[in-house]
C-alpha cells in the first residue's frame, strides 16, 4: 500500500482570517497531509478582536466531509 505524502506547503498571509497572522517571519505556518492525518506547525498570533478560526485549510487537506 502506497500512502500519499504531500510534503510540507506554506501558508500566506491571505489564508488567515480576521487579525490572526503568522508570529515570526522566521517561523513559516505550514500544513502537510500524509495518508489521512493533517499535521500542522507553526506559530500565529493575533493583532486584534479573537476569532474562532485562524485560517482555512485548503479543500484538498480538509477531512472528508467538512
Amino acid at each position: 500500500m502506497v500512502i500519499s505524502d504531500s510534503g510540507w506547503e506554506n501558508f500566506i498571509s491571505t489564508d488567515y482570517i480576521g487579525d490572526w497572522a503568522q508570529y515570526d517571519p522566521s517561523i513559516l505556518v505550514s500544513y502537510r497531509k500524509i495518508g489521512d492525518i493533517v499535521f500542522l506547525r507553526g506559530l500565529v498570533k493575533n493583532a486584534g478582536a479573537a476569532t474562532s478560526s485562524i485560517l482555512t485549510l485548503p479543500s484538498s487537506i480538509r477531512p472528508i466531509g467538512i
